[in-house]
């Protein structure tokens, strides 16, 4: 099952479901990156490096972040993203 999103750059926002998501600006971050490089496989590593910009995060902080979004999403199934392509939300290895 796919379920659509919307992004708004310009307000920081994500809509799902016609609602505009609560997201803390880390999650935020996160998923930004999730959708633009939705075409490919993202790694922690390079999560860590666009998302963490100012220092390394503790070794499971990447997969705390990636389980708050699937909660907000209530989802753990493909994400489709207008414009951008499909994103499965367990990407990173």
């Amino acid at each position: 099952m796919e379920t659509a999103l919307s992004l708004n750059k310009n307000l920081f926002e994500i809509e799902f479901n016609g609602k505009v998501l609560g997201l803390a600006p880390r999650e935020y971050d996160l998923l930004l990156v999730l959708i633009e490089e939705s075409h490919r496989v993202v790694g922690r590593v390079e999560l860590v490096r666009k998302v963490w910009t100012e220092g390394k995060p503790l070794s499971r902080v990447v997969d705390t972040y990636i389980c708050r979004l699937r909660s907000k999403l209530h989802t753990s199934d493909t994400l489709e993203f207008p414009r951008h392509g499909n994103v499965a939300t367990d990407l990173y290895q």
